[in-house]
């Protein structure tokens, strides 16, 4: 059996975010570009709707459950293995007042 090496660990995105400030959201001061074109495919594509669901994986900070959530209606979960990810993005939806299901692991 072929044994996978990790590409990333936990480790490393705890210093990640350690070093980011509150809040954190995807459309805002000082964007990239692509944020601008991303932004407006969803709104092209997407519907607003209370019922849909979103899940990221590996969402710390939380910028994408707070856009699909502000943006579309969506309910929104997330998953981090990262404590600290974990904890940024816990406060950050607080911060933003966005409920979300938020799992570590």
């Amino acid at each position: 059996m072929k044994s996978t090496k990790k590409l990333t660990d936990e480790k490393t995105w705890d210093k990640v975010w350690e070093e980011h400030s509150l809040p954190q959201v995807f459309k805002g001061k000082d964007q990239p570009h692509y944020v601008d074109i991303l932004d407006a495919f969803f709104h092209k594509y997407l519907l607003f709707n209370k019922n849909f669901e979103f899940l990221e994986l590996g969402c710390a900070p939380g910028r994408w459950l707070h856009y699909f959530h502000t943006e579309f209606g969506y309910k929104v979960s997330g998953l981090d293995n990262s404590p600290i990810g974990f904890e940024i993005t816990k406060k950050n939806l607080e911060i933003l007042d966005v409920k979300a299901d938020l799992y570590f692991g």
